[in-house]
């Protein structure tokens, strides 16, 4: 039996890719709300660092997949990051590897700053194969601080 495809969504401080292809995820939230330091009466996230990872079963049939990040404020949706793999694209992936090799292992690091938007809202991370049921990866609820404390980011709970 076939189990369907999996996708994580890490949030953190900053990501960066190592000269030897690795990723580094500095600051690691451990919960799913972040509280932001405002300054006047702006409303930005002035940097977030998301780690995806996405993992599918190479028997898993599909023509497309797609990774959508953005941030959700009441009913609106605002779109920050898109990206598609054809399956094409996936194959020549796939056949690399041992014969051992049960799943398709993709991880993506990506990068915000000066994320403008509300007082309070969510980023989401979902994932759709050909335009599809969506799978949710993951999701942080930010809000801000009406008084800044400093540079640091706090977070909730704290």
């Amino acid at each position: 039996m076939t189990k369907g495809p999996i996708g994580i969504a890490l949030f953190c401080d900053d990501v960066r890719y190592e000269i030897d292809g690795r990723i580094s995820a500095i600051g690691i939230n451990p919960m799913d709300e972040i509280v932001f330091p405002r300054e006047g009466e702006n409303f930005m996230i002035p940097v977030l660092g998301i780690v995806m990872r996405i993992i599918i079963p190479l028997d898993f049939k599909f023509d497309k997949f797609t990774v959508n990040v953005f941030r959700e404020e009441g009913d609106a949706k605002f779109e920050i990051f898109s990206g598609t793999q054809n399956y094409s694209e996936f194959a020549s992936l796939k056949n690399t590897g041992t014969s051992e090799l049960k799943f398709w292992k993709s991880t993506i690091a990506q990068r915000l700053s000066a994320v403008q938007c509300t007082p309070e809202g969510k980023i989401k991370v979902e994932m759709t194969f050909d335009d599809g049921e969506v799978q949710p990866m993951g999701a942080l609820i930010y809000k801000f601080r009406q008084e800044p404390q400093g540079n640091a980011i706090g977070i909730s709970g704290s």
